[in-house]
């Protein structure tokens, strides 16, 4: 006998997706964020958020986090966050493209040391001097490649009036008329567009050398706000003898800049709220 074939029992109703689910979700990108460790940008970010966005998520976008999501000379990596501003997924951008190689401490004569590092840029060539070593030229080229994905990354965020913030060494007026990544012609163009350049000292938010500083903004007026509420208007008050030296090496033979690479974590602070606030 064949058993009985009753009529198909009814699709289970459809559960109404919570709030919590199909709200998208956006992310706040720091590229070139470096390691992650305590008092980041991620991690005061956080610290502001933890009570007002569940939606919104911090990424440290570095190929020290993740050989390959992190690897912003790699094209799709780059393309797919570039695609995700497009789609509206990006809330807001910062970035701190590797300024070794437009470092103005490469000018100075370091003491005691035979083959010092020196400058790779000047102001009439920019993106590199001819004649360079091997290793030179990948330092440079590397720099290079990096500070133009920042720039793409820039004329999107104006263009799609997404918060964005650009971080480099304040060069421009420096009397020794070094390289000055903001003397180029791509964030000359930028500059003319409705940003804010905010100029300011790091030893202020606790740097261990004065390390002037301009913060190029997109849709972030409240930078320059919260710039001017530090001391002094966060340009430095301090003595000669304040600042440590940044030229030459330890005794361990590490580079005494090395420490200065790394934001302090009061300037973190200020730019993850003021962040927070765009």
């Amino acid at each position: 006998l064949q058993p009985a074939i009753g009529p198909a029992a009814a699709p289970p109703p459809r559960l109404a997706i919570p709030e919590e689910i199909g709200t998208p979700t956006q992310v706040v990108l720091h590229i070139y964020s470096g390691q992650r460790r305590e008092g980041d940008l991620q991690h005061w970010y956080e610290h502001s958020a933890s009570d007002t966005n569940n939606y919104i998520f911090f990424l440290s976008i570095d190929i020290a986090n993740n050989e390959t999501k992190g690897d912003l000379t790699n094209w799709t990596t780059t393309a797919f966050w570039i695609d995700q501003m497009h789609t509206g997924r990006v809330d807001a951008i910062l970035a701190g493209p590797p300024c070794e190689t437009w470092s103005a401490a490469r000018t100075i004569p370091i003491e005691g040391m035979k083959h010092p590092p020196r400058p790779l840029r000047s102001r009439e060539l920019p993106w590199g001097l001819p004649y360079l070593s091997r290793r030179e030229y990948d330092q440079l080229a590397l720099g290079n490649q990096l500070l133009r994905v920042t720039i793409l990354f820039l004329y999107a965020a104006v263009n799609l009036k997404i918060p964005a913030i650009m971080e480099h060494p304040a060069t421009v007026n420096d009397q020794r008329q070094v390289a000055s990544s903001w003397l180029l012609p791509e964030l000359l163009h930028i500059q003319k567009s409705d940003v804010t350049m905010v100029h300011f000292h790091q030893c202020m938010l606790g740097q261990i050398s004065i390390k002037p500083t301009t913060l190029l903004c997109v849709c972030m007026p409240q930078v320059q706000d919260r710039i001017t509420a530090v001391t002094n208007q966060c340009q430095c008050n301090h003595g000669f003898a304040y600042h440590r030296a940044l030229t030459g090496r330890n005794e361990d033979g590490s580079c005494r800049s090395a420490k200065a690479k790394t934001y302090p974590s009061k300037m973190c602070e200020l730019l993850a709220a003021a962040t927070h606030d765009a």
